[in-house]
């Protein structure tokens, strides 16, 4: 049989678990042995004298605090910078002032925010889908395509005209 090893967070969480649940069997029993009582049976041949002792609300307390502890330091640890990618998106395109490649938003956002290997498909799938959303739905971004090239050029849509049209002076600035 392997062992498993845990962490002190994870014994503090497991601990702290295990004496809710205990003290929760305990009331159960009371709660039977209650009704039993009240039904007129006799629950003197139950052996409660054998079953532990339950713990104090002291102790359980104490368990549920160091839990608690352990989890706060475990979530500081753990926390990230947000970024609300749409505004990002928006700055990055119009900072630029022409119409960018899917790749190229997603390189720029890999570049500006140091993003390590093992989380860059995850930034790829948000901001894909984020994309998505501003272009149908929020319709602050319009696509611009371009014979030859795979893919669709992300613009900001007040550079488009009514006929969604890129306008010239951006056109003219597109390096294909």
């Amino acid at each position: 049989m392997k062992k498993i090893v845990l962490s002190d967070n994870e014994v503090a969480d497991f601990k702290a678990f295990c004496l809710s649940e205990l003290e929760k069997s305990h009331a159960r029993v009371r709660q039977i042995q209650a009704i039993l009582g009240h039904l007129g049976t006799d629950v003197s041949d139950i052996l409660t004298e054998e079953m532990p002792v339950t713990f104090t609300k002291q102790n359980r307390t104490e368990a549920i605090n160091e839990a608690d502890v352990n989890q706060k330091k475990k979530k500081n640890r753990r926390k990230k910078k947000k970024v609300k990618w749409s505004d990002f998106i928006l700055t990055t395109i119009k900072n630029k002032e022409t119409v960018m490649l899917a790749n190229e938003i997603i390189q720029a956002a890999y570049d500006e925010f140091e993003v390590p290997d093992d989380e860059k498909q995850k930034v790829r799938m948000s901001l894909s889908s984020i994309l998505t959303r501003m272009l149908n739905q929020e319709k602050v971004l319009r696509t611009y395509a371009v014979d030859g090239i795979r893919g669709r050029f992300y613009g900001v849509a007040e550079w488009f005209n009514d006929k969604q049209e890129l306008a010239k002076e951006i056109k003219d600035k597109l390096v294909v």
